[in-house]
């Protein structure tokens, strides 16, 4: 199965549409396996490294009545949507909001999908906004209880009567509901709130070349010592995810046509690195290919 006979499967199954964007296996293994239960549509995805995204044009085509909740079986994910970022391993689980922009990072990754109507799991469409790509532990609480229920569902939904997914559904979606709210921002701790805040000045600010850790802790009032305190929880220190977003950035901006007129160097230097044999020994250091490759490889 190739990308494009992935994008029709995925479509055909009823899930919402991603591109593929890139895969770092030419062979692309992969393997997709669906199923109903009740108002529930289910899936089973098998797929390589790679990225994948779900753009504007695309969201527009997705009910907006519907919620996405992935749980990790094996591999790792990045996600992103919405300002949020969550960073997945085995036994997480994520809510997606399928009307929406998405960007997905993985490794080679097995994962459930429940595509749900959204008044199921009584949530409101800015409380979906608000919780979507946030990293949900499966490992413990209520999201262990739901991870458990979902890790066989796909197999074991051939095997319910209509009448039983009719009683199941409901308390299913209660428990995945219970999970899915039990870290939402109303209960995070001020060091995250202020941490979430960091991360979105991060963002709208990569294009600055005095952007640092002085920088940034000014911004909020805090001290830089204060600040690497908050990121010592999280998978990167300032700089290093200052350096992994802005090589995002560049990535991205390789593989759109419309930067084609743009020297590579000079892509590098809009995202704030630069020199140019800087920047290529950072963005092979990350992908493996350097960012002329990159454009070439389209």
């Amino acid at each position: 199965m190739d990308p494009e006979d992935w994008e029709r499967a995925v479509a055909a199954g009823g899930m919402p549409p991603l591109h593929r964007f890139r895969s770092t296996n030419e062979n692309f293994p992969s393997r997709l396996t669906t199923a109903t239960l009740g108002p529930l549509r289910l899936a089973e995805c098998v797929t390589p490294p790679g990225e994948s995204y779900r753009d504007e044009a695309l969201a527009r085509s997705v009910n907006r009545e519907l919620c996405q909740i992935d749980l990790i079986l094996d591999g790792h994910v990045t996600v992103e949507q919405n300002g949020n970022r969550a960073q997945l391993s085995p036994n997480d689980l994520v809510v997606i909001n399928p009307a929406r922009p998405v960007h997905v990072l993985s490794t080679a990754t097995t994962n459930v999908t429940i595509i749900s109507p959204r008044k199921l799991l009584r949530l409101s469409s800015g409380e979906l906004d608000r919780i979507s790509a946030t990293r949900i532990r499966g490992d413990s609480g209520p999201g262990a209880v739901a991870a458990s229920l979902m890790r066989n569902l796909v197999q074991a939904s051939a095997d319910f009567s209509p009448r039983q997914a009719e009683r199941t559904v409901p308390i299913l979606a209660d428990l995945i509901a219970v999970a899915l709210t039990e870290d939402d921002s109303a209960s995070r701790s001020a060091a995250d709130q202020l941490y979430a805040r960091i991360i979105a000045h991060i963002d709208s600010h990569l294009m600055d070349s005095d952007l640092s850790p002085a920088s940034i802790a000014a911004a909020h009032f805090i001290s830089v010592r204060r600040l690497h305190q908050i990121f010592q929880k999280h998978p990167h220190t300032v700089a290093a995810l200052i350096r992994e977003r802005r090589l995002e950035q560049c990535r991205r901006d390789l593989a759109d046509p419309a930067n084609d007129a743009l020297p590579v160097a000079a892509i590098g230097a809009r995202w704030g690195l630069s020199p140019p044999a800087h920047f290529n020994r950072l963005f092979k250091t990350a992908y493996g290919y350097t960012p002329g490759q990159a454009r070439l490889s389209r």
